[in-house]
């Protein structure tokens, strides 16, 4: 949030009369305007999403500073500049950009009081490059739901004493995410998890798992963002095994940190790297759900997490138990095309397939195509010196690479360049930086806790040139 605040802080110094805070403020010699600015936006921002504020800003950044370039005013917005800035970054920029550019435009006008925006947000020729430019983005594709082969191997090795205990408690959290019907988010911010358990239980698996999520997705107003969503599960899973106690024992076993604010599975705990596109854990009892043919209120119900009572969705979890309970009799299958979801006995398939319905899509955020080099020469040029996190030791520009993904910053260990300060193997999902950024965003926590940026004109600051450069 505190990186949020500080882009905003240097949009809104470019012009401060231009928007409702920057008016609100009056300079004196205990807080100058930059300070009361921050201040106030971050009261302004109380409540909101940090993901929110760095896309809205980020598009604003880049267009001042091709203001500045141009010798042109950023500041009150000029729908002709605007214009001319749209049209030279289409073709050029991430498909989503100019949308993007649009979205930050309009929170200007609404949220923080920019009058001379509305003009731009009417501008019809505007809005059509930004949608051209969104037209050329690629197809969206959903991610596939687990089958149930992959759920009863998750559930056979959770039970597995010869297993390994930290995948055995991994395999465990993504079960709980497939059975609750949870985002990976959803999952890891889960506290109070227990079982409720009928007496007498013949089967030993009778009941269901209930937890608490502190926060999730769907909570978009002030009241449901302090309330606790609670979501059900049925315990007994597709297999005849107790998956759920034997992985509250691994999780006793491991000493895995419980409580609110603390995540259910621990990133100490991975060992190693996730595939880039990962199936979704979420839209798996969905599919299943969507396949059968329950009512679509059940599967609202199931997959949107918006009723805040357990009791509220009792019915439409024992659905979800009736549907377990067909596949574990297979007299329910899923995996099959359509024409197979319920087996015959001659087992006649049409011989094609179709997608089921589920909650999220893999590439579900428009932000993951930003063009991230632009934004980062950007924010050089136009946000003021700032780092995430306070360093203690010389920094320099080839100790320095980024995550080509996550353009995290992180820093090598040692001359041989193979290893990073906090552990991870420098591969080549990394790369080199030419030099310190001034704007030191995002950043390993572990691997600046190490170092410190030289301040400018010391003997071993940051040279300007590339690793190696003559």
């Amino acid at each position: 949030m505190v990186a949020a605040v500080r882009k905003w802080t240097a949009v809104i110094m470019r012009c401060p009369q231009e928007f409702d805070v920057g008016r609100r403020v009056t300079p004196t010699t205990a807080a100058p305007v930059g300070v009361q600015v921050s201040r106030s936006l971050r009261h302004v921002f109380a409540g909101r999403s940090a993901g929110t504020l760095h896309s809205r800003a980020d598009p604003l950044i880049r267009y001042i500073a091709w203001a500045d370039r141009q010798t042109v005013a950023a500041f009150p917005f000029s729908e002709e500049s605007l214009y001319a800035f749209a049209c030279e970054c289409e073709g050029k920029c991430a498909p989503s950009f100019l949308k993007s550019l649009m979205s930050g435009i309009s929170f200007c006008f609404h949220i923080l009081g920019a009058g001379s925006a509305q003009e731009a947000m009417n501008s019809k020729r505007l809005v059509g490059v930004a949608k051209a430019c969104y037209l050329t983005k690629r197809k969206r594709f959903q991610r596939p739901p687990l089958t149930t082969e992959m759920v009863l191997r998750l559930e056979r090795l959770v039970v597995s004493s010869s297993g390994d205990k930290v995948d055995r408690f991994i395999a465990g959290f993504f079960l709980l995410s497939v059975y609750m019907r949870g985002r990976y988010s959803d999952t890891q911010n889960m506290c109070n998890i227990f079982e409720d358990r009928p007496s007498p239980d013949p089967t030993g698996l009778g009941g269901y798992l209930q937890a608490d999520v502190a926060r999730t997705k769907t909570a978009y107003t002030t009241e449901r963002k302090t309330q606790l969503l609670p979501m059900v599960a049925p315990r007994h899973g597709l297999s005849d095994e107790d998956w759920f106690t034997a992985w509250s024992q691994v999780r006793k076993d491991l000493k895995v940190p419980i409580g609110e604010g603390k995540p259910v599975l621990p990133a100490i705990l991975t060992t190693g790297h996730w595939a880039g596109h990962p199936p979704s854990a979420s839209a798996t009892c969905l599919s299943w759900c969507a396949r059968f043919g329950i009512d679509s209120y059940d599967q609202r119900v199931l997959g949107f997490h918006t009723v805040y009572s357990r009791d509220a969705v009792s019915s439409s979890v024992r659905v979800l138990e009736g549907v377990l309970s067909r596949i574990r009799k297979l007299e329910f299958a899923p995996d099959n095309t359509r024409s197979g979801y319920f087996p015959t006995a001659d087992g006649a398939d049409a011989g094609y397939d179709v997608e089921g319905s589920g909650s999220e899509a893999s590439l579900d955020e428009e932000e993951d195509e930003a063009d991230c080099e632009q934004l980062e020469l950007a924010l050089d040029s136009v946000a003021d010196d700032w780092a995430e996190e306070i360093p203690k030791k010389p920094l320099r520009a080839e100790q320095l690479v980024r995550n080509r993904a996550s353009r995290m910053l992180h820093v090598i260990a040692d001359e041989s360049g193979n290893v990073l300060t906090c552990g991870r193997a420098c591969t080549r999902n990394y790369e080199r930086v030419a030099a310190v950024p001034s704007f030191l965003y995002p950043v390993c926590g572990r691997c600046f806790a190490a170092v410190q940026r030289e301040p400018e004109g010391s003997p071993n600051a940051a040279s300007s040139q590339p690793p190696g450069g003559d």
